[in-house]
C-alpha cells in the first residue's frame, strides 16, 4: 500500500528531502512512501528525534488514517476518511478557506459596527449566558458562554474546547464543558463536593482554525477574560485555564504566553506549539514558565495528539524545577477527558487551591 504523510512546518524532519513530495499546501508538504519504505522512515525518525518511541500519522490510499510506531502500523480509526491525493487535499483546504472568508467578513462587519474591541451578551434562561467578542487588537471575533459567580471575590476558570467544537454555533463548546468538569452532568454519586463552590467560568469558541493564528485567539481570550473578571469582581490571583485536545493546546499556549496571568494551567491530551518556539524546547525557551503550576495529563496510546511533545515539554520544565504534575497513563487513547474528570485524583481540589504569587510576576511573551 502507498501512504501519504503530511509534514507541517513545525515537524522539523527531513522526510520531504528523502521521499517524493506529491503536494504542497499552505504550510505543509505531502510526501509519499510505500510499505517497503516504512523501515527507512522509522530510521530517520529515530535519528532526528532521538526517541525510540514515536507515533506518526499515515494516510493510506484507502483514505484511512494509520499510525506508524517503532515496530508496527495500526489502523487509527475505521470511522474517518481522509483526503489522499493532492487534489483532494486542495479541495479540503478550499472548503476551509471559504469558511475563513465568512469569518473575516463577520469580523469586519462587527468592527464596522463597534469601531473597536467590544463584547455583547444576550439574555438567556440558562445560567451560561451567550455572547460574542470582537477584537480589533487581534483582528478576530468569536462567540463565548459565561456563567458568573454569585458573589464577588471568587475565582475564574477559562475552559478551552476540543477540535470537534470549532465553529460559531456557541453550543458545542458548552456541551464539551458539561460532559467534562461540570458537576450537574454526572450522576449524584459521582459529583465532587468541591463543585458546590462559587466561581465564574468562561467558555470561548474558536471559530475557524484557518481564519487566524491560534496564538492571536488565545491573546484575545485573555483580553476578554480580563473584562469579565473585572465585571464579576474576580479574585485576580485565582484565574485558571484548562482544556483537552485542541483545548489542551490552547491551555499550553495560554501558559506559554501569559504565565503571570493564570494561577495554574491544566492541559489534557494537548501539545505546546508556538511558531516562534524552537523544537525541541530548551530550558532557556521555557524559563519564563517555571513559576506556573501546571498539571499535564495524556495517554501513551493517543493516536490523535502524540504524547511525545508533552513528554519533552514536561522534561524541560522539571529540569527547571517548575511545579509540574504529570498524569501519564496508557490504554485511554484520545478519549481520556471524562475518565480523567471522574478519576480519584483530586485534580479539581488542586486547581482551586492554586493562587498566583508574586514570583509569577514576569513579562508576557506576547507583545500587545
Amino acid at each position: 500500500m502507498k501512504y501519504h504523510i503530511s509534514i507541517d512546518q513545525k515537524d522539523r524532519i527531513s522526510l520531504p528531502e528523502v521521499f517524493p513530495v506529491v503536494g504542497e499546501l499552505s504550510d505543509c508538504r505531502i510526501v509519499e512512501v510505500t510499505d517497503g519504505q516504512l523501515d527507512e522512515v522509522r530510521a530517520i525518525l529515530l535519528k532526528e528525534t532521538g526517541r525510540a518511541e514515536f507515533k506518526l500519522r499515515l494516510i493510506g490510499e484507502d483514505h484511512r488514517p494509520y499510525l506508524l510506531t517503532a515496530d508496527r502500523v495500526v489502523l487509527a480509526t475505521k470511522y474517518e476518511k481522509w483526503p489522499f491525493t493532492a487534489q483532494e487535499w486542495e479541495k479540503s483546504f478550499q472548503k476551509q478557506n471559504r469558511q475563513a472568508a465568512k469569518e473575516i467578513a463577520k469580523r469586519d462587519a462587527l468592527l464596522t459596527k463597534h469601531g473597536g474591541d467590544a463584547r455583547e451578551e444576550r439574555g438567556s434562561p440558562l445560567s451560561f449566558k451567550p455572547g460574542w467578542y470582537v477584537s480589533k487588537t487581534h483582528g478576530l471575533w468569536f462567540p463565548y458562554r459565561v456563567k458568573y459567580a454569585k458573589k464577588p471575590g471568587q475565582p475564574l476558570l477559562v475552559h478551552f474546547h476540543g477540535g470537534g467544537e470549532v465553529g460559531t454555533d456557541n453550543i458545542r463548546p458548552l456541551w464539551n464543558y458539561l460532559e467534562g468538569p461540570y458537576p450537574e452532568w454526572f450522576p449524584a454519586r459521582k459529583r465532587r463536593p468541591l463543585f458546590k463552590r462559587d466561581f465564574t467560568v468562561l467558555i470561548p469558541q474558536s471559530t475557524q482554525s484557518g481564519a487566524y493564528e491560534y496564538h492571536d485567539y488565545i491573546a484575545a481570550v485573555k483580553d476578554l477574560c480580563e473584562q469579565i473578571a473585572e465585571e464579576a469582581q474576580t479574585d485576580m490571583t485565582r484565574i485558571y485555564c484548562m482544556g483537552g485536545s485542541w483545548g489542551g493546546a490552547g491551555t499550553w499556549l495560554s501558559a506559554y504566553l501569559f504565565p503571570d496571568f493564570y494561577a495554574c494551567a491544566m492541559p489534557m491530551m494537548g501539545e505546546l506549539y508556538h511558531p516562534d518556539l524552537p523544537w525541541p524546547p530548551t530550558p532557556e525557551t521555557l524559563s519564563h514558565m517555571k513559576a506556573l503550576p501546571i498539571w499535564v495529563s495524556h495517554s501513551v496510546d493517543d493516536t490523535v495528539v502524540s504524547i511525545d511533545r508533552d513528554d519533552a515539554t514536561v522534561a524541560v520544565l522539571r529540569e527547571l524545577g517548575a511545579p509540574v504534575k504529570y498524569t501519564r497513563v496508557d490504554g485511554k487513547g484520545h478519549h481520556y477527558l471524562v475518565p480523567y474528570f471522574l478519576k480519584t485524583e483530586p485534580w479539581a481540589e488542586w486547581m482551586f487551591a492554586q493562587k498566583r504569587s508574586p514570583r509569577q510576576e514576569m513579562e508576557y511573551i506576547h507583545e500587545e
